[in-house]
């Protein structure tokens, strides 16, 4: 199993588990959201997870897949996940988890129409430096095989 897996839930997980991966993914870095839309899977309409949240006083909105009525921010900017994925995973569509975290730098690059700024900029109050950005960077590529394989594979994916 790879933390890969683990993260991005192509394996079997508890409820109390996918809790433990959001507090140590997102609300170490967001605090905790107001309101928070998923889907309707039996770890988000279970008892612990509806408990867990409402003792932090996060409403908790469940979509149903293609109505974009739910929430219809959401559905957009999954299908704009979705589309970024398409043009990166390979055939066998068995690779899409290594590309969640350059798409995810990418989306959150990119300016939104909604508020003509982007997410990091709304979050940070700057643009990250972008290390993997071959135009930033003049210095020759590294003398290792894996690392030179590294860094165009992630240049690649930014681009």
């Amino acid at each position: 199993m790879t933390i890969e897996s683990l993260i991005y839930g192509t394996t079997t997980i508890s409820a109390e588990g996918v809790a433990e991966i959001f507090m140590n993914t997102v609300f170490k870095h967001h605090g905790m959201p107001r309101v928070i839309v998923s889907d309707r899977d039996s770890k988000f309409t279970g008892d612990f997870w509806r408990a867990l949240f409402r003792s932090q006083g996060t409403r908790l909105t469940m979509s149903t897949a293609y109505h974009p009525q739910t929430d219809g921010q959401t559905e957009r900017a999954n299908r704009t996940i979705e589309d970024m994925l398409r043009a990166h995973v390979s055939p066998h569509h068995d690779d899409w988890d290594k590309h969640l975290t350059t798409i995810e730098f990418a989306y959150n690059s990119s300016v939104q129409a909604s508020t003509g700024y982007t997410a990091f900029y709304l979050n940070y109050g700057r643009h990250p430096e972008a290390a993997f950005d071959i135009h930033a960077v003049p210095e020759p590529m590294p003398a290792d095989k894996d690392a030179a394989a590294f860094v165009k594979r992630m240049t690649g994916t930014l681009d």
